[in-house]
C-alpha cells in the first residue's frame, strides 16, 4: 500500500464530504486507503458518507476522544508506506498529494512534509510552516509582535514569515491539518500524545519526528484549501487559553523543572493578548450594538462551469437561505484565466465541482489572494453550496 489517509471528523459532515470528493479524484491511480474516524458526531455523518464513499474505512467512536487519540486509533490500522494526516475541512489537489509523495521518494532525509494552506479567499495560512515554539517565540505570537514584525527572524520566528511561502524549506513544526510522513518513523517517534486534547499535538509530533528519528520536516509550496485555519480562531479567547494549555504540556514534557519559568513567559503573553482582545471585542460591540453580525442579503457572484439548470438551482438555494444572487459573469472551465481582473468586484467565485477540477479551483484561488472574493463550491449532484461561512442545501 502506497498511502494511508487519516481524517478525524467531528460534526463537519458537508466539509468532510467535499474533502473526500477531492481525495477520490486526487488519489485516482494511487494505491491508497482512506480511514475516517468519527468522534461521536451524532449527526448521521457516517451513514451519509458511507453511502457515497463506501471504499473508505469508517471507525465510529462512542465518545469524543480528542484529536490525538482518534488519529492514533486510525494509525494503528494504516498499511501504507506513507501516512497523510488530514483535516476534514480541507480541499486537496492531485498536484499536492503526488508532489508530496514524489518529494519524500526523492529526498532520503525527508521524513515528513506539509503544504501551503490557503483560506477560502486565497490568503496564506501562516500556520502552514512554523519554527520551534520557544517561550520567546510563543510570547511574540501571543502579544501580536509576530504580526507587527512578520519578516523579522526574531519576532517572526514562530510562523517563519521571513521564508518565502512559495519556496521549499526545511522547518521545525507542522500544522496538523496536513502532515504526510513515513509510517516507519512512528517506531521511533511514537504516535500523537493524547495529553494534547485539541491543540499542540501537531507541535509535539513534529518535534519528535525530527528529534527522535534524525529525518527532516519540509514545507512544500503546493496549495490546498483549508477553510477553518488558525487565523479564523485566534480572535477567540478560548483558542488563546487552549494554546496556552498546550504550550504548558509541551514545556513540562521537554523542559522538566524549568517549565515553570516558561509558564510565566507564556502566561504574560496570554494576559497581554487577552487585554487586547477585550478592547477589540468591546469596540466591535459598540459598532454593532443591538444587532447580529452583518450578513449580506444580496451577493455578487462569478460562476464557473455552470449550465442553465445549475444556475437556476443555485438561485433557488440562495433564495431558501434568504439571499439573492447578482451574477456578474458566467464562464466555462476554459475561461478561468479571464476572470482574475474582475474578482475584486464580487463577493464569491462559485465553481461547479462536476465541471471544474479541484486542481484548477485551488490554483485559481491561490492567484486571487488579496482580491476580496471568496470561494464557493457548488455540487450539481448534491444540490448544495459550500463556503467557509455556511453550507446551503
Amino acid at each position: 500500500m502506497r498511502l494511508s489517509v487519516v481524517i478525524v471528523n467531528y460534526k463537519v459532515r458537508d466539509y468532510l464530504e467535499q474533502c473526500l470528493d477531492s481525495l477520490v479524484k486526487a488519489l485516482d491511480g494511487t494505491e491508497s486507503e482512506v480511514i475516517v474516524v468519527d468522534n461521536a458526531s451524532g449527526d448521521g455523518s457516517v451513514e451519509y458518507l458511507r453511502s457515497r464513499y463506501p471504499e473508505a474505512i469508517y471507525i465510529e467512536s462512542d465518545e469524543n476522544m480528542g484529536f490525538a487519540r482518534a488519529n492514533n486509533m486510525a494509525f494503528a490500522r494504516c498499511t501504507g508506506d506513507l501516512i497523510l494526516m488530514l483535516n476534514p475541512d480541507t480541499v486537496v489537489s492531485r498536484c499536492a498529494i503526488a508532489g508530496c509523495m514524489d518529494f519524500i521518494d526523492s529526498h532520503d532525509d525527508a521524513g515528513a512534509v506539509t503544504v501551503k494552506m490557503i483560506s477560502a479567499t486565497g490568503a496564506f495560512h501562516v500556520e502552514s510552516k512554523r519554527g520551534f515554539p520557544s517561550p520567546a517565540s510563543s510570547f511574540f505570537k501571543l502579544t501580536g509582535l509576530s504580526r507587527l514584525f512578520p519578516r523579522s527572524r526574531v519576532f517572526g520566528s514562530y510562523n517563519l514569515l521571513y521564508l518565502d511561502e512559495d519556496g521549499e524549506h526545511r522547518v521545525d513544526i507542522f500544522c496538523g491539518a496536513y502532515i504526510m510522513f513515513r509510517r516507519s518513523l512512528m517506531e521511533k517517534a511514537g504516535m500523537l500524545d493524547p495529553a494534547f486534547f485539541m491543540y499542540g499535538e501537531d507541535i509535539d509530533f513534529s518535534f519528535r519526528l525530527t528529534k527522535r528519528t534524525g529525518y527532516g520536516n519540509y514545507y512544500l509550496p503546493f496549495p490546498i484549501i483549508h477553510y477553518k485555519g488558525e487565523s479564523t480562531k485566534r480572535s477567540s479567547m478560548a483558542y488563546v487559553r487552549a494554546f496556552y494549555g498546550a504550550m504548558l504540556i509541551f514545556y513540562k514534557k521537554y523542559y522538566g523543572s524549568a517549565h515553570s519559568v516558561m509558564q510565566l513567559i507564556v502566561k504574560a503573553g496570554v494576559v497581554l493578548h487577552g487585554a487586547g482582545l477585550y478592547v477589540v471585542q468591546n469596540v466591535k460591540r459598540l459598532l454593532h450594538r443591538g444587532g447580529e453580525a452583518y450578513r449580506p442579503v444580496r451577493l455578487t457572484v462569478m460562476l464557473v462551469g455552470f449550465g442553465c439548470d445549475d444556475m437556476a438551482d443555485l438561485a433557488e438555494l440562495a433564495r431558501r437561505n434568504g439571499r439573492t444572487l447578482d451574477v456578474q459573469c458566467s464562464v466555462n472551465a476554459d475561461g478561468l484565466h479571464s476572470l482574475t481582473p474582475i474578482v475584486v468586484k464580487c463577493d464569491y467565485v462559485v465553481f461547479c465541482r462536476e465541471e471544474v477540477s479541484y486542481d484548477d479551483i485551488i490554483t485559481f484561488m491561490n492567484k486571487c489572494a488579496g482580491k476580496g472574493a471568496e470561494l464557493g463550491i457548488y455540487s450539481r449532484n448534491l444540490h448544495s453550496l459550500v463556503t467557509s461561512q455556511e453550507v446551503m442545501h
